[in-house]
């Protein structure tokens, strides 16, 4: 591997994780700010609103992330404005589309609620923000392989520092706009600097476009590429939400708090490995040879196995005290039960995911789906059950474990079917 890639790798990889961490900082403030000053009853239904946004979500089909796959293949500069152009009018209908179906369902919540009014005003608002975010999804997904992950930290870092200074103001007007006009200029500021490094860093512009053009570079991401990777988004999102479901009918709604609870903190527990999965993709879009891809992909998965067993042992070392902060003193113990036994899981889960990466990338995403994720989905329902049965909630936290080495099993299976093969070291190339 050359070093200007191995360093534009280790930047981007660095960059990230500093959003990362910003967001997650910067996150917690918010919330507090807006769980203290918002009545409940407001923030419930802002909530409310915020669920069919979650909906709509396993259908938002994003045509940019085929860049991961295309970026090789591009013969010019001016290839890469038509797909670029062919994305944004695609998310630019699409988010005309929903925001209708936004007003549509606003004025239904309206006539039908007593407080319908503030209803209305969060689901337009939401309507706004989704497609401001979809802007956003296609400027970074091509800023992103790109290399362009430092300017990109750097006005996210700008964007959160404007949404909590929005969010201040709620100390002198405790209302619900306050929340929404800081998500909107924050996200609004944020998306016209990304559109703006589009511009001066990759030199795009607008490319004028017949509509069959359009919908050919569109058709040919969904039908090659991005259908297959969003529905294994949404079948990955099944079988680790899909848990609190089964529980449900098996303790009381207190015991199954306390287990989402365990799950929701877990999230925080793959924000890293997330890093490191788009990363290790960024990295095989912008790589042809076979022995610099498996170099990078076999240091991506030595990294992500060394800190997956690092975060762990640190959980389970200190997991009472990272408890303390969110929760009550009599609830811990057995919080941090269901926790050590979910974490272990995802720990296994983190760990591999880098390997789905090079599956989805260098041979044909339909694998994972079919073969990989498919199978471990009705899995883990099984186990899960089966979990509920014999052990209640601890059951199913131990069902994780699991579903998830079933998971990583069938993995390395299909990655022992590809080209892939283990160099940690390989000396740099000229």
């Amino acid at each position: 591997m050359s070093r200007g890639l191995n360093k534009k790798i280790k930047n981007s990889v660095f960059f990230a994780l500093i959003e990362q961490g910003i967001s997650v900082i910067f996150g917690f403030l918010s919330t507090y700010l807006i769980i203290k000053y918002i009545d409940r009853k407001i923030y419930g239904i802002y909530n409310y609103v915020l669920s069919f946004m979650v909906l709509i979500n396993f259908i938002n089909i994003v045509p940019a992330n085929y860049m991961f796959k295309l970026k090789n293949n591009l013969k010019d500069e001016e290839e890469l404005n038509v797909y670029i152009t062919s994305f944004f009018v695609f998310e630019i209908i699409k988010g005309i589309f929903i925001f209708i179906l936004n007003v549509i369902l606003g004025i239904v919540l309206y006539l039908k609620f007593l407080n319908g009014i503030y209803l209305f005003i969060a689901i337009m608002s939401n309507g706004v923000l989704f497609f401001i975010n979809q802007m956003i999804a296609v400027s970074r997904m091509v800023l992103n392989i790109n290399f362009l992950q430092k300017k990109i930290t750097k006005y996210r870092i700008k964007s959160t520092i404007l949404k909590l200074l929005l969010l201040l103001l709620l100390l002198v007007f405790p209302k619900l706009e306050i929340v929404i006009l800081a998500n909107l200029f924050s996200q609004l500021f944020f998306g016209i600097m990304l559109y703006k490094i589009l511009v001066t860093d990759i030199k795009f512009h607008f490319s004028k476009l017949d509509n069959k053009i359009i919908y050919k570079k569109n058709k040919q991401s969904i039908r090659n590429y991005t259908l297959t990777t969003h529905l294994l988004g949404v079948v990955s999102n099944i079988i680790y939400r899909i848990d609190p479901l089964i529980l449900s009918g098996f303790v009381t709604m207190t015991t199954l708090g306390r287990y989402s609870v365990a799950l929701n903190l877990g999230n925080y527990f793959m924000i890293i490995f997330q890093v490191l999965q788009n990363n290790a993709s960024i990295a095989l879009a912008n790589i042809s040879d076979e022995v610099e891809e498996n170099t990078v992909i076999s240091k991506f998965l030595t990294l992500s196995v060394v800190l997956s067993i690092i975060q762990y042992a640190l959980f389970i070392l200190f997991g009472k005290i990272f408890l303390s902060f969110f929760i009550e003193v009599k609830e811990i113990t057995e919080i941090y039960n269901y926790m050590k036994y979910i974490l272990l899981g995802l720990s296994i889960y983190n760990s591999m995911i880098v390997l789905g990466s090079y599956i989805a990338l260098r041979n044909d995403p339909k694998i994972l789906l079919l073969n990989v994720a498919i199978p471990t989905g009705i899995f883990s329902i099984i186990i899960y059950f089966g979990g509920a049965v014999i052990g209640g909630a601890v059951g199913v936290a131990v069902g994780n474990i699991i579903a998830y080495i079933f998971f990583s099993t069938l993995l390395i299976r299909e990655v022992r079917k590809t080209n892939f093969k283990f160099i940690l070291f390989n000396k740099y190339r000229r």
